[in-house]
């Protein structure tokens, strides 16, 4: 209850303060116009408080009061109004007037009258003591085993040697103890009432703050002081009834017990309490006051919060709509900056773009933790110089790891075309693929031999584009032969679709048959007329002969059938059929063999493709043994003997353990990409196609 009517006394002490240094301006409607527009505070609560206006040097403020509370702080010094809300500031504004008027305020003519009421309750006795122990002649007692001053005085000499035997009712160790302390308590005493009046005499309103922390010392040091005096045995001694009894029935020195001579030595002492408890109250009461800036800075921080309540959301509305611009324009591909810049130094570093990232990652952490405190027009500045400065350096590094992409892509496509097109197994393209295979490692690696890898790249694109071009072979010919035939024959068969793609072969070498038996025919139909016509002998040895040359010709056909379904099984497709083929169709069919998603995005990337080159795409996935299409579904089987049937230029994607690419134009047109995830995500068949 006590600190509650101190703040209470406080807060009316302020409000009597500003209440003084009231001024005309501002008008209750100026300052409730500027926080209901600006910071949209009610009106009710404006019109709740009380308003008080106060000048600070050439400052002037405008003090919103709810009840004695301290609620809002207005600098009103010109025209363009605004709420304090630094908690220092608040504190700067109102501590001059709060401590002039504690100062007029603190009673000290009262807190002096009760000091000397206390010192004079006692001073007579005191000063009794004070001669009767020898103390007044100047000699000391400091000591509970010698005491001059106790010596020197007749009376204290002859009786304090007597009393030295009385430790229980003295309280101390040794004869001239009770003589010691008193000497130490008094001078403090004294000491302390000088000290105390010298402050309270020379206090005023620049000192008030030390001056009262001078008197509380006094006062502590009285309290305490007077307290171990009177617990003195000069002023103390306690005799049982016996002993008193005793005193009374002896009389006259030395028959008289030593203690009798000791009892009320130093006389009756009687300190005014009240005095001094009054005295304690009233110092008490003044350094409650805010009399320090440490406590007008308390009495401003409810001030400052609200401040705070009121202005931030304002503040940061506005703040949160300026750094939106900056991240909307100056850094609207910041993630994406920071993105792909990580990506390019796992795989090309470079000290100068790795330091401008740091930089620019560390200042807009900055600018987006601490916008509120950020000069944001600054920082969009220098953000725009740090950017265009990023962006250079990046442009150079990207473009130099983009050539060294782009030139490993060409290589390997260079490659895959050379493969696809040799009409035999070269070893040396074989090295360089394999070669290649290793340099495509390295480049979506992290790359720390720039330039050896690029004299490698260029060595292999030399060489794939000097001495791997499409071949001319009868692969062409014999596919365009056979294969409308094979498609005939096995779709006839209706048999599981590898199980025509393996028949397509046979279906050529019966192909072969059936042409080999109508030459035979042929032959045979030409003999005959040679027989009617009588343009041969008829003799033994001419049938023999003519029966060796049909027995020569059906071993010939039956050899030709063989060669033509060997030939048929391992004929290279070439990929410039397979091109060829697409580029003579309108339309082209993807098949995705699978769920990965990899092959759905190079599905979608082929389909891109062929779309640019005007074909028209019709798309299959096969899942689970199921094809589905923009036409319906079916068994995988039916779909792709359909499409082989249809000899639509097909592109089959499946996802597998090994990565590899065939052409066949044997059972439909079809360019075969299969492999693992990473190898589909290259999308080969769409640079292919």
């Amino acid at each position: 209850m006590g600190n509650l009517r101190n703040l209470m006394l406080s807060a009316s002490i302020l409000i009597m303060v500003l209440s003084s240094m009231a001024y005309a301006n501002p008008t209750r409607a100026s300052i409730s116009s500027f926080l209901v527009t600006t910071y949209n505070v009610s009106p009710a609560t404006i019109n709740s408080m009380s308003i008080v206006n106060l000048t600070l040097g050439s400052s002037k403020y405008a003090a919103l009061y709810s009840a004695t509370s301290l609620y809002l702080l207005v600098n009103v010094t010109s025209s363009q109004y605004a709420i304090v809300t630094n908690q220092a500031s608040i504190a700067d504004a109102i501590l001059n007037y709060t401590i002039n008027e504690n100062y007029n305020k603190t009673n000290m003519a009262m807190i002096v009258a009760d000091m000397h009421n206390f010192q004079e309750s006692s001073s007579h006795t005191l000063a009794d003591c004070w001669q009767v122990t020898g103390l007044s002649s100047g000699l000391t007692c400091t000591s509970s085993i010698t005491c001059a001053a106790c010596s020197f005085e007749l009376t204290c000499g002859g009786y304090v040697p007597t009393i030295g035997s009385l430790v229980s009712n003295f309280g101390t160790q040794a004869a001239f103890g009770a003589v010691a302390s008193f000497s130490a308590n008094a001078t403090i005493l004294n000491d302390s009432y000088a000290s105390f009046y010298l402050a309270a005499n020379s206090i005023n309103s620049t000192n008030i703050a030390s001056r009262l922390a001078t008197m509380n010392f006094a006062y502590k040091n009285v309290s305490l002081a007077s307290a171990g005096i009177s617990a003195d045995p000069l002023f103390t001694i306690s005799l049982s009834q016996s002993q008193l009894n005793e005193c009374i029935a002896t009389t006259g020195y030395p028959n008289q017990p030593s203690y009798c001579t000791a009892y009320d030595y130093c006389g009756v002492l009687s300190f005014n309490q009240s005095a001094l408890t009054a005295v304690g109250g009233l110092l008490s009461e003044a350094s409650s006051l805010p009399l320090t800036y440490s406590q007008v800075l308390t009495l401003a921080y409810p001030a400052s919060e609200n401040a705070q309540m009121i202005v931030e959301p304002v503040i940061t509305k506005a703040k949160i709509a300026q750094l939106d611009i900056i991240l909307n324009t100056t850094l609207r591909n910041y993630t994406s900056m920071v993105n792909s810049t990580n990506t390019l130094l796992g795989h090309y570093y470079n000290l100068s773009l790795a330091a401008q990232l740091s930089i620019m990652k560390s200042n807009y952490g900055n600018l987006t933790s601490k916008y509120m405190s950020e000069n944001l027009t600054q920082q969009q500045a220098n953000f725009a110089i740090q950017v265009e400065k990023f962006n250079a350096i990046y442009k150079v590094i990207n473009a130099r790891y983009e050539n060294l992409t782009a030139q490993s892509t060409n290589n390997t496509l260079l490659l895959i075309s050379a493969q696809l097109n040799a009409s035999t197994k070269d070893p040396k393209l074989t090295g360089y693929a394999i070669e290649q295979m290793q340099l495509n490692n390295q480049v979506s690696g992290s790359i720390s031999n720039y330039n050896s890898l690029k004299t490698q790249l260029n060595s292999i694109s030399s060489y794939a584009s000097s001495n791997y071009k499409a071949q001319i072979s009868p692969a062409p010919i014999a596919l365009a032969i056979y294969s409308p035939f094979a498609r005939l024959l096995t779709s006839a068969l209706n048999a599981p679709y590898p199980a025509s793609m393996q028949f397509a072969p046979t279906a050529g070498a019966i192909l072969t048959i059936i042409i080999g038996i109508i030459i035979i025919l042929l032959v045979a139909l030409y003999h005959g007329r040679l027989q009617k016509s009588k343009k041969i002998l008829e003799n033994k040895r001419t049938e023999r002969n003519w029966s060796i040359v049909f027995i020569i010709l059906f071993v010939i056909v039956l050899i030709a059938a063989y060669a033509t379904m060997s030939y048929l099984s391992s004929v290279p497709t070439t990929l410039a059929s397979f091109q060829s083929a697409v580029r003579g169709s309108g339309s082209v069919a993807i098949v995705s063999n699978g769920t990965d998603a990899q092959l759905a995005l190079c599905a979608q990337q082929t389909a891109a493709k062929l779309t640019q080159m005007g074909k028209k795409v019709v798309q299959y996935s096969i899942s689970s043994g199921i094809c589905t299409s923009a036409a319906g579904s079916g068994t995988a089987n039916s779909c792709l003997n359909s499409l082989a049937s249809s000899n639509m230029p097909t592109i089959m994607l499946s996802i597998s353990a090994n990565n590899e690419i065939t052409i066949n134009s044997l059972y439909g047109t079809i360019m075969s990409v299969q492999g693992t995830s990473n190898f589909m995500s290259q999308c080969y068949a769409a640079q292919l196609a």
